[in-house]
């Protein structure tokens, strides 16, 4: 598990989600870490990259449905 970061907003700085430009890039990097993470301990471990495009496309969905949901509330 990541060590928390300091409150962007708190520091007077902005977070990674008020300061993605690239939201689809921001959404695959956020699909990527969740593959990762729910990985762990089954018995596919694969890499994103490796991972089918199924998995890929699902994991993209809930990505994208989380920073949408981060932003309505941002």
């Amino acid at each position: 598990m990541q060590t928390p970061q300091p409150d962007a907003h708190a520091q007077g700085g902005r977070c990674r989600l008020c300061s993605a430009n690239d939201v689809d890039a921001l959404v695959e990097e956020l699909a990527a870490e969740l593959w990762k993470y729910q990985s762990v301990g089954t018995l596919d471990e694969s890499p994103w990259d490796q991972a089918s495009e199924y998995w890929r496309h699902v994991f993209r969905q809930f990505a994208a449905t989380a920073v949408k949901t981060m932003q309505a509330r941002h």
